[in-house]
């Protein structure tokens, strides 16, 4: 946004000219405030026109298109990402679309918490079909970056709603075939073991 040359800020885009963006400070006491965040300017009229759509409360699909751009600026934004799913959600949108999205923020910051929330609510409601799809994810993350707790932990979600244990303990030990010195895939056998001996009633 900052560095792309055909940037058209929303101020001069026809179909946001019925809206003024709101600071969101105002009338709050923030207009000198202790420590003040560095938004670049394209941000911060992104952010006034998101404020402006809080409070008119409007879901529509440039709200959507308006949260990719704030979700582009500063991917932990944990209120848009919000207000993106509820969006989504009053559109009543084609869930899957979200893959793409979430796979070029995931690229650029696999370790966003608010990006996996976000995932995590798609494969609830996307439901165990998905399981195969979400797994992968997962393992590219892990692939870049076998420490990542929030892959491991969206595998565990989804695994225990799949109910893929035995799957899951091929890949595990195929993990600790690879590195054997890998905590994180221990701790995950013994997760699946756990799981897999109660169901044994041990």
């Amino acid at each position: 946004m900052d560095d792309d040359p055909d940037w058209v800020p929303y101020c001069q885009r026809t179909e946001w000219a019925d809206v003024t963006g709101i600071d969101a400070g105002a009338g709050r006491g923030d207009s000198n405030p202790v420590v003040s965040i560095a938004y670049s300017k394209p941000h911060q009229e992104l952010k006034a026109y998101f404020h402006a759509c809080l409070v008119k409360g409007e879901k529509s699909e440039r709200v959507l298109q308006l949260t990719s751009d704030m979700i582009a600026g500063n991917s932990a934004d944990y209120t848009t990402w919000q207000y993106r799913w509820e969006v989504l959600q009053e559109l009543h949108a084609d869930l899957t679309q979200e893959y793409d999205f979430t796979r070029r923020i995931a690229d650029e910051s696999a370790k966003n918490y608010q990006l996996w929330n976000h995932r995590r609510k798609l494969a609830k409601a996307l439901g165990p079909d998905t399981a195969q799809a979400e797994l992968q994810f997962c393992k590219d993350a892990l692939d870049a970056d076998a420490k990542n707790y929030h892959a491991w932990a969206h595998r565990q979600v989804v695994v225990s709603a799949a109910g893929h244990w035995q799957q899951e303990m091929e890949y595990v030990q195929q993990l600790l075939q690879e590195d054997v010195r890998n905590n994180s895939a221990w701790n995950q056998r013994f997760f699946v073991l756990q799981v897999m001996m109660a169901s044994l009633n041990y």
